[in-house]
């Protein structure tokens, strides 16, 4: 079953769409085929070719032939899905109190968000 950030927004071949989110899930079991630039621009390497990945506000754009569609590519689908992953090990990778230092050394935090972090260093 599709996650539901991919339900199409239009009427389109179902069938279609269900081939590109399984050859996504085949692509997000590798992550070596993502390259990533920086938190605007990747690369994916695809099976027949190299696709440049752009982020255009929260949304990528693929310059595959499939990126006009309504419904997002598979390099689209497989990328989200290989930094989802990655972000959720390397923030269950990270023991709590770092995570409350890094803050507590940010000097953008507000007295409010300090009391917080206090509290919660104190919990735990």
């Amino acid at each position: 079953m599709p996650d539901e950030e991919y339900t199409p927004r239009l009427s389109l071949n179902h069938s279609e769409y269900q081939s590109q989110v399984y050859k996504a899930m085949l692509y997000a079991n590798e992550p070596e085929r993502l390259i990533l630039i920086d938190d605007t621009m990747a690369y994916f390497n695809g099976d027949h070719r190299l696709h440049q990945l752009t982020r255009i506000g929260d949304t990528w754009v693929c310059d595959c032939t499939r990126s006009d569609k309504v419904w997002p590519c598979k390099h689209i689908i497989a990328t989200e899905k290989i930094l989802r992953r990655e972000t959720d090990r390397l923030w269950n990778d990270c023991p709590l109190p770092a995570v409350a230092e890094v803050a507590v050394q940010s000097s953008h935090w507000s007295a409010a968000d300090m009391a917080n972090i206090a509290a919660f260093q104190e919990v735990v």
